[in-house]
């Protein structure tokens, strides 16, 4: 009964953990670097901070506030084991966030950029540990997910609504400056939050079309020391068969690739694109997300919020 609210015991745990490291690192952020600038959140964060601004009522009681009515919205809608890990992330990220007051470090700086920048960084890093562990802070998130599963309307866009008008409504009430720190604060969160996601390696996908494929994929093997595949493909226009040279190669290692092809054939085709997650020999194993589930959340929300910064 209770593994349909929980999961099984180690599941249970280890989201548990992750979700208290993670609304612990988001609300230090809000606590010692936004707050004392005067800056937003995207969410009901920001929403709980704009209240905070005007009023005095602390952000970790009108967050947890704010979260009710979507909690129980969500419940009609949603299943049972993504609310039960949403209201326990927004139970603890409302506790610490009125309890994180109480520690006494103070950062002294004297341009609210600063604390934009370094707000970003450390809130994304606790994001970032939220959603790679298939874990989230209640709030719009939950709105979203409904109005995809009810309406097939795009999570990513309706995040970016909700989050534009928070900005543009604290910019009007507070003033541009802010606005625009808040939008710096969240590019570095979001930016971090990728790099949280999508690991922190340094490999790169190599795709070359060449006259010269032999003496290429030779090279390759014997300057790098990298596997190659060879992709069968064909010119669309000529009709003619012409293989694709694929292979990982570290980011140190795509000048050697360009040296080689300046070498032997200057006029071939190259490709070089990100490759976020690479397990094999040569390799170490980086594993992203623990599940489809986490991953394609995560897409969808980073795609919303960051349609704001462009």
């Amino acid at each position: 009964m209770l593994e349909s609210f929980f999961g099984d015991k180690s599941y249970f745990f280890r989201t548990l953990f992750y979700i208290i490291l993670g609304d612990l690192i988001c609300s230090f952020a809000v606590v010692k670097f936004l707050v004392p600038a005067g800056l937003l959140s995207g969410g009901l964060g920001g929403i709980g901070l704009m209240i905070e601004y005007l009023s005095g009522i602390p952000t970790g009681v009108s967050v947890f506030v704010l979260n009710l009515p979507m909690m129980l919205i969500g419940a009609f809608f949603l299943n049972k084991k993504f609310m039960t890990y949403a209201f326990l992330s927004t139970f603890i990220y409302s506790f610490i966030l009125i309890a994180m007051r109480k520690i006494p470090i103070d950062f002294k700086l004297d341009n609210n950029m600063l604390f934009a920048i370094f707000g970003g960084f450390i809130n994304g890093v606790g994001m970032g540990v939220l959603f790679r562990h298939g874990a989230c802070q209640g709030g719009l998130d939950i709105i979203a997910t409904i109005f995809k599963t009810k309406l097939n309307m795009n999570i990513g866009s309706s995040l970016m609504m909700i989050n534009a008008m928070i900005i543009g409504v604290a910019s009007y009430i507070f003033s541009l400056e802010r606005g625009l720190l808040t939008i710096v604060s969240m590019y570095v969160a979001y930016k971090m939050l990728d790099k949280i996601q999508m690991g922190f390696g340094d490999t790169k996908k190599i795709m070359i079309v060449t006259s010269n494929q032999r003496e290429v994929t030779d090279r390759i093997l014997s300057d790098l020391n990298r596997g190659v595949t060879l992709l069968h493909g064909e010119g669309a226009y000529t009709h003619k068969a012409q293989n694709v040279i694929f292979c990982i190669v570290r980011t140190r290692e795509v000048v050697n690739i360009k040296r080689i092809l300046d070498e032997v054939d200057p006029a071939a085709f190259l490709i070089i694109s990100e490759a976020y997650e690479v397990k094999g020999r040569g390799f170490k194993v980086c594993l992203l997300y623990t599940s489809d589930a986490a991953a394609l959340r995560y897409k969808k929300f980073r795609r919303g919020l960051l349609w704001i910064i462009f």
